[in-house]
């Protein structure tokens, strides 16, 4: 059995890139890679099984790794955060899960590989169009260009106090909103002006404003998060609405007291996935 870990990764704000290459295709935006993810344990096995939570699921991301790797094998995920929350859970499982693989079945292949075959699984499965990259990376990325390694271009920010507080209100279905042409529209044009925004001030506290900008713009806010992030705000701290996801998350910006209003404080991730 081999163990690996991926952390979560929190959007603040996306522009998605279809092209005919799952390689090329992602998005532009930023996020915040968090140490609170996912741990895969992957064993040899004669049929594919996996389970998440001690659940046998079907998870198309991880199946598809499996797939590319020409393995069956037993896969137990354990999450620390709920899935279709706005953590990239289904791009953190396909990446532990891919270098998990890798080291228990002696493949060989180099970590940008292995991250490549996530980032692809995540795209086909419509789970996901950029966390992967950034959970192998760490800390807090801005993906300038889209697509795997060696073809999306990204960034870091620097982070002062890592620190990274949310609240969970409810689930998204990533699928719903990246077919829905009419969002993705509305999407694409506050993300593609937030991502100019932030790489003109590359801050924290500036993604997470103008993350909050883009949740407004783009209209996928809800009533709930609406009610947290105003709460922080107040208090004096960042807060914005995790995408996609109906969870609010926020940094402190200086005012501890901005903390107090998640449920939640973790912490950013500055190393990314890694077998344990």
């Amino acid at each position: 059995m081999t163990r690996a870990f991926a952390p979560g990764h929190i959007t603040g704000f996306f522009a998605a890139v279809e092209r005919d290459d799952a390689l090329d295709t992602g998005s532009r935006g930023a996020g915040i890679v968090v140490e609170d993810g996912v741990t895969v344990d992957v064993s040899d096995a004669d049929e594919t099984t996996v389970t998440l939570d001690g659940e046998q699921v079907e998870f198309e991301a991880v199946e598809r790794v499996l797939g590319m790797c020409e393995v069956t094998a037993s896969v137990e995920i354990d999450a620390d955060v709920p899935v279709g929350c706005g953590f990239g859970v289904s791009g953190a499982a396909a990446l532990a899960t891919a270098f998990a693989v890798n080291e228990e079945f002696s493949l060989g292949q180099e970590s940008d590989q292995m991250v490549a075959a996530a980032h692809v699984a995540d795209v086909l499965a419509g789970t996901g169009l950029g966390d992967v990259v950034p959970q192998g990376l760490g800390g807090v990325v801005t993906r300038i260009e889209p697509g795997a390694p060696d073809i999306g271009l990204f960034g870091e920010i620097e982070v002062e106090d890592p620190r990274v507080g949310y609240t969970v209100h409810g689930s998204l279905d990533t699928a719903d909103v990246l077919d829905d042409d009419e969002a993705i529209e509305r999407v694409n044009k506050a993300g593609e002006s937030a991502l100019d925004g932030l790489l003109k001030d590359p801050s924290v506290g500036k993604l997470v404003d103008l993350s909050w900008e883009f949740a407004l713009e783009s209209g996928l806010t809800t009533e709930t998060v609406e009610k947290t992030v105003g709460d922080v705000r107040s208090a004096g701290g960042k807060a914005s609405m995790a995408m996609l996801g109906e969870t609010a998350f926020g940094v402190a910006a200086g005012e501890d007291k901005a903390l107090e209003e998640f449920d939640e404080v973790t912490k950013v991730c500055n190393e990314g996935a890694r077998v344990l």
